[in-house]
């Protein structure tokens, strides 16, 4: 139902106590030392219910801290208290706290900001029907300015209405922030109506307006600032979205196979307003303007399944039109308001797309299985604007079979083969020297073991990708390359007793890219690399615990070419010891602790150390 999938209320900031997002009381703590980078996370998820009393409380803070010359600060907290009691079965009465705080050390536009925010709310529910009103006073501090004033607020959701052969669901969400020179709003209205003609057919028609406005503070010019008085401008930014889709279920339209019809009109506008325009400026800056999207969608899916046979075919197309409009100004110089309009009319495009997709799954045997995976996709970009030379047709498409065999009860075998084509043509003459087609070839097969003691996967990867230019021979700045790579992988664990088990996990690659010539399929080789990560390990578990130490090897070396002999390049390689430990309680408590101290080296003997931290705290209360 498409209600269910659209129209999922997923507001962070919704006022409804009874419809709880969080069954379980969750804390979560996560720290990530890396290099010169550290990272730390915390979140909070609380609901408690105690006859007619209910607390909820959500907080969540980041905080990333890198370490270089100029040392760089952020932090961003979130969090929100809401508690009420239940009047009557039907009545709620709350009130519900909110702050926001953003603090940045490095000089950007919007380093620092802070909202502190209370509402008092009431809720009356009904079967599926909800209904809170709120009101409330909101302090927001942005760029030093301190804005402060009133919040109102509505939510009402019915989830599902039967009537007669319909099925209703209606959701509208609208808050207004009216702060000083501010004022904010969010307009959320979503509707859905579906028709069972019976259990083979429905259809559902489903209607959204979403519509957000959002001032923002920035730096004021020098003659702004003088005629008007102030330091910071303010830029409204209005979005508004209108959305209508149709959904059309027909199920055993054939025997075994489904069918669906999807059909999307989408319309969106957005308006940038600035506060404080002067007439002193004579620039195309001072004008404002506005974006039109218009938007057709039509989609088809069948899927067929059996006990030999399932595929699945899916086939969309999809036109865009937009539009970037300029905003008369009076008293304005026409002059500027012409070259404002050239420049925005040079945004101005339309697309369509078509899209293909088909996926079948054949078991030949019990054994034996072939599944076959397509995809193609074909883009058209116009731009009405001659100054406008990025008209292009884009052109992909992706055929990939596999096949597996079970060969015996611990082993089985895999081979997967991918072919893909990517064609990119511009059709002004001035952007067709980018005109290219690339080819990318992929076999990759291996085997997979599970015994009593033993498990382990290997593959084999082997891949081609070539890039061929169109007019290479014109321009000397594009050359056509080709880059191969070889590689193989491999993960196993192996049991020793009940508590102690070995664990590797690794890969090798080798890769080569140079000069490529199709006619000749030839290439000149200009650059190798080699690339190695070992990770061995021994795991002791015990209990609730695991204990894991082992050690971790990874290197990069890469290789230029002087005719065919190679020179390195680069060097970095990093090894040092590895250690993890982990401690569970089915829905209670996870903590795990990784860490790796890695001593680094680089060409021309150079060397470094660094230690990497990483920690995970889940407890569920």
């Amino acid at each position: 139902m498409i209600a269910n999938t659209l129209y999922a209320q997923e507001d962070q900031d919704s006022l409804f106590v009874f419809v709880e997002r969080y069954k379980l009381n969750k804390y979560s703590s996560n720290f990530t030392k890396q290099l010169n980078t550290f990272m730390l996370t915390n979140k909070l998820d609380f609901l408690f219910k105690h006859e007619n009393y209910f607390i909820e409380v959500n907080e969540n803070f980041n905080s990333t801290f890198i370490k270089t010359a100029d040392k760089s600060i952020r932090d961003d907290q979130q969090m929100r208290l809401k508690t009420g009691i239940n009047l009557t079965p039907a009545i709620d009465i709350g009130v519900m706290g909110k702050s926001l705080l953003l603090s940045d050390s490095r000089r950007i536009d919007i380093n620092s900001t802070s909202v502190t925010e209370i509402q008092l709310f009431s809720t009356y529910k009904s079967g599926s029907f909800f209904v809170t009103p709120s009101i409330g006073y909101q302090k927001n501090r942005q760029v030093g300015e301190t804005d402060q004033g009133n919040v109102l607020g509505l939510e009402s959701v019915m989830e599902s209405y039967h009537l007669y052969d319909l099925d209703l669901y209606a959701f509208l969400k609208l808050n207004d922030e009216n702060i000083s020179r501010r004022k904010n709003f969010n307009r959320d209205i979503r509707a859905a109506v579906t028709n069972k003609f019976n259990d083979y057919v429905n259809n559902t028609i489903a209607f959204q307006l979403i519509q957000v406005r959002k001032d923002f503070y920035f730096l004021a010019d020098s003659i702004t600032s003088n005629e008007f008085n102030v330091n910071n401008n303010i830029q409204s930014r209005t979005e508004t979205n209108y959305i209508v889709r149709d959904k059309l279920n027909y199920y055993g339209l054939l025997k075994n196979l489904d069918f669906n019809l999807i059909t999307t009109f989408f319309w969106r506008s957005i308006d940038r307003d600035t506060r404080y325009k002067s007439l002193s400026i004579n620039s195309p800056s001072i004008f404002d303007t506005r974006i039109e999207e218009l938007k057709f969608d039509i989609e088809t899916n069948f899927i067929y399944k059996s006990e030999a046979l399932d595929f699945g075919l899916k086939t969309s197309y999809s036109e865009r039109d937009e539009k970037h409009l300029t905003k008369k100004l009076e008293g304005a110089n026409p002059v500027f308001f012409e070259q404002r309009v050239n420049n925005e009319s040079q945004k101005n495009n339309f697309t369509n797309r078509v899209f293909l997709s088909f996926y079948s799954i054949l078991d030949i045997s019990d054994k034996d299985k072939v599944s076959l995976n397509f995809f193609h996709n074909k883009l058209r970009y116009d731009t009405p604007s001659l100054l406008n030379i990025d008209d292009r047709d884009e052109l992909l498409s992706i055929l990939r079979i596999n096949y597996t065999r079970i060969i015996n009860p611990f082993f089985s075998g895999f081979m997967n083969l991918e072919g893909n084509l990517n064609r990119m043509v511009y059709l002004n003459s001035k952007r067709s020297s980018n005109n290219y087609l690339n080819r990318v070839l992929k076999l990759n097969t291996g085997g997979i073991y599970s015994g009593s003691r033993i498990t382990s996967y290997n593959s084999f990867e082997v891949s081609a990708n070539y890039t061929v230019y169109d007019y290479e021979e014109i321009n000397p700045n594009y050359k056509s390359f080709s880059f191969r790579q070889y590689s193989f992988s491999d993960s196993t664990v192996v049991h020793l007793s009940n508590r102690i088990k070995f664990k590797f996990s690794g890969y090798v690659k080798f890769a080569e890219q140079g000069e490529f010539r199709w006619s000749s399929f030839s290439m000149k080789p200009t650059r190798y690399l080699e690339e190695k990560l070992f990770l061995p390990q021994l795991v002791l578990s015990y209990n609730r615990f695991s204990f894991t130490s082992g050690l971790r090897f990874f290197s990069l070396k890469t290789f230029n070419f002087d005719k065919e002999i190679k020179l390195i390049d680069s060097y970095y390689s990093s090894s040092g010891p590895l250690s993890e430990i982990k401690y569970f309680i089915q829905d209670r408590v996870e903590l795990n602790i990784t860490g790796w101290y890695e001593f680094i080296k680089y060409k021309n003997d150079r060397k470094s150390n660094s230690t990497n931290l990483f920690i995970d705290i889940n407890w569920f209360f």
